[in-house]
């Protein structure tokens, strides 16, 4: 299943390792900038801990196929389907509300938690930007990551993993996601989006090793200017402050 995350193979590897030895944290955070897969990899995690591919008698447990389908195209089966579609009752996520994570949020999630899971083998709680949780908030996790509901894993998702509570990091296994290389993206967004090589070269540079930043700065339904043509309008700009005096460096600054 992990096969379509995109040049994060050490990552990928490292939850591979946990699924076939049978012993995958009850919190684990994902840390890396946006757009590079995080998001993603927590779904297919939650997929690949509730897959029914392999029969009817593998639904006692969290790790019912061990490996087979790891490197395998996505599953059909009626789990992997729910969690795709984002429709199953036991796959729950958090994000923020208003630029943070309150703590009503929290104790929703909470209140949600004392219910045993509905359908999932193992129930995923996935909770992004989590670095914008307040002491508050961030408390009312703490006491769920040091007291976890059975059956239930959280994947806690974050762009820097410093500025998350360090209470809640000390109870998490780190996975790391890198910036993507810019020939990746390039390829990427020739084959998703159909634009020139040249466009895509210039995008995929302009991206910081984000996909998903390459990805929206294509979508020509965005209110933004056209990324060639403001890169074209910087470098004029600059080359004209070279000849210019200091009024003018400091009028377009």
């Amino acid at each position: 299943m992990f096969e379509s995350i995109t040049d994060q193979n050490q990552a990928v590897s490292r939850l591979m390792a946990m699924i076939r030895h049978r012993f995958v944290p009850h919190a684990l955070l994902f840390s890396g900038i946006d757009g590079i897969g995080k998001t993603t990899t927590a779904r297919l995690m939650a997929m690949v801990l509730n897959c029914r591919a392999s029969g009817p008698d593998e639904t006692d447990g969290p790790f019912g196929h061990p490996g087979q389908n790891l490197n395998e195209h996505l599953c059909s089966c009626r789990s992997c389907r729910k969690i795709q579609a984002g429709t199953h009752p036991d796959i729950l996520t958090v994000e923020p509300s208003g630029g943070i994570i309150k703590i009503a949020q929290i104790r929703d999630l909470c209140h949600k938690l004392l219910v045993k899971p509905l359908e999932a083998s193992m129930r995923v709680v996935i909770l992004r930007d989590v670095h914008t949780m307040n002491h508050e908030s961030g408390n009312a996790l703490l006491k769920m990551l040091e007291e976890p509901p059975e059956k239930t894993m959280f994947i806690l998702i974050t762009d820097q993993a410093s500025d998350v509570l360090p209470t809640i990091l000390s109870r998490c296994q780190t996975v790391m996601f890198t910036p993507l290389p810019a020939e990746s993206i390039r390829s990427h967004v020739i084959s998703a989006k159909g634009i020139d090589p040249y466009r895509a070269e210039i995008l995929a540079s302009l991206a910081g090793g984000s996909l998903g930043t390459a990805l929206e700065l294509c979508d020509e339904r965005q209110n933004r200017p056209d990324p060639l043509v403001f890169r074209r309008y910087l470098f004029a700009e600059f080359d004209g402050l070279l000849k210019g005096g200091l009024f003018d460096a400091l009028s377009f600054a």
